[in-house]
């Protein structure tokens, strides 16, 4: 019986251990608005590269949805990606679902609609801070 427990143990903790991530991409266009206001921005503050959701992280946060990326690895293509693309909402949606623990399942890749229409892909990885107050 000990030894049946140890096997089931060893075959979910490795199955853990090599669960692939799941890749995902977003697209999204930096000149969109909701309700008037803009509703993403791309950005930068010094070397460090940001995409940011104006949505909250979580409920009752201060900070919005952000994202750091690598500018340097960023690919471009004159036509949009075949890919099984995210609405927003259900972007939102699985951060909220998963918080933390985001970057463990799944690999993000945010495509941008740029001028001329042409597209930029980046891999972002989700910024997770949490400004609860601890008590």
């Amino acid at each position: 019986m000990k030894r049946l427990l140890l096997i089931i143990t060893i075959c979910i903790a490795s199955n853990s251990v090599f669960a692939q991530k799941q890749t995902i991409y977003y697209l999204t266009d930096s000149t969109e608005k909701i309700n008037g206001k803009k509703a993403v921005e791309f950005g930068a503050e010094g070397t460090l590269h940001f995409y940011r959701i104006f949505e909250k992280l979580y409920a009752g946060s201060k900070r919005d949805i952000a994202f750091t990326y690598n500018k340097t690895k960023a690919t471009k293509s004159a036509s949009k990606p075949s890919h099984k693309y995210l609405t927003r909402k259900g972007l939102v949606d699985l951060v909220h679902k998963e918080g933390h623990d985001f970057n463990e399942k799944y690999n993000l890749s945010v495509v941008e609609v740029m001028p001329k229409k042409s597209y930029h892909t980046k891999k972002v990885h989700l910024v997770w801070i949490d400004d609860k107050p601890v008590y």
